[in-house]
C-alpha cells in the first residue's frame, strides 16, 4: 500500500533488499535496457518465425488430407476396372 510506498527500504522486505536494489540498478543501466530491447526484438522475430511454421503445417496437413482423399477416390475407381 502507501506505506510501502512511503518507505526507501522497508524492514519487512530486508531479505530482499539486496535483491531489489541489484535488479533496480539493473534495469536503470542504459547498456541493460538496450540489450532488454534487443531480447524482446529477437523474441519478437522468433515468434513470427514459429507462427509461420504452425501455419504452414497446418497448410500441408489440409493438402495431405486432399491427397488422401484423391487417393482414395482413385483406389475406389480402380476397382470398379478390375472386376
Amino acid at each position: 500500500g502507501t506505506s510501502v510506498d512511503a518507505a526507501a527500504r522497508p524492514y519487512a522486505f530486508i531479505k530482499f533488499d539486496t535483491f531489489i536494489q541489484r535488479t533496480k540498478k539493473l534495469y536503470s543501466d542504459a547498456r541493460t535496457q538496450r540489450n532488454l530491447n534487443k531480447l524482446n526484438d529477437d523474441l519478437h522475430d522468433i515468434q513470427q518465425i514459429m507462427t509461420k511454421n504452425i501455419n504452414d503445417i497446418m497448410g500441408q496437413g489440409e493438402r495431405l488430407d486432399r491427397v488422401s482423399e484423391m487417393s482414395g477416390a482413385l483406389s475406389a475407381e480402380s476397382k470398379k476396372y478390375s472386376k
